[in-house]
């Protein structure tokens, strides 16, 4: 995230284009397709064999919060912000929802949606969202990298694979996927 954002969250480019093609009869929304892909994206790299590390130093908004959220470890500097933006666009976080319930519990999570409240690097750290507040988060990325190479790449990647059998999946997916595009349809987006 360094120079800004870690990510400001899904493509409005492409959202837009999927927008303008309404559903024919019968035909999946362009909308529910495009948000499917991303939480396909999220289930892979949840899956990832090896640990995944989030160096937050700039903002992590939408699906960049979901981003840190999905990620096994995360580090904030005195720059990261991280902000659940999508109800105050009139959207729905679908397909993050997941991750963000299962990184900071159900009640917090939710709070944090409705509301779209800022959190700084600190505040992110204290709720557990972020794992570390660095003032250097080179030499915490360093340290956490030495860490993790003391453990079997195998065994690493058995371990985060028995872990991550949970309610995550397809009809997860496709449910919030369908919330989602009506949501982006509907008036508030």
């Amino acid at each position: 995230g360094t120079g800004g954002a870690l990510s400001a969250g899904g493509d409005v480019k492409a959202m837009m284009a999927a927008m303008a093609h309404p559903p024919k009869t019968g035909e999946a929304d362009p909308l529910a397709v495009y948000n499917a892909a991303g939480g396909r994206f999220f289930t892979r790299f949840a899956a990832l064999p090896f640990a995944t590390i989030a160096l937050v130093d700039g903002m992590a908004a939408g699906g960049g919060f979901g981003l840190a959220a999905a990620s096994d470890f995360v580090i904030a500097t005195a720059n990261a912000k991280f902000a659940l933006t999508e109800t105050g666009l009139g959207l729905v976080p679908a397909q993050i929802a997941p991750y963000v319930i299962a990184r900071l519990g159900r009640p917090k999570a939710l709070q944090l949606a409705l509301t779209c409240r800022r959190l700084d690097g600190r505040e992110a750290v204290a709720l557990g969202l972020a794992d570390v507040f660095a003032e250097d988060g080179e030499a915490a990325l360093a340290g956490l990298l030495a860490e993790l190479r003391r453990g079997a790449p195998k065994a690493a990647a058995e371990t985060k694979a028995l872990f991550a059998r949970a309610a995550f999946g397809d009809s997860f997916i496709a449910d919030a996927a369908g919330v989602f595009a009506s949501a982006v349809r509907g008036k508030e987006a």
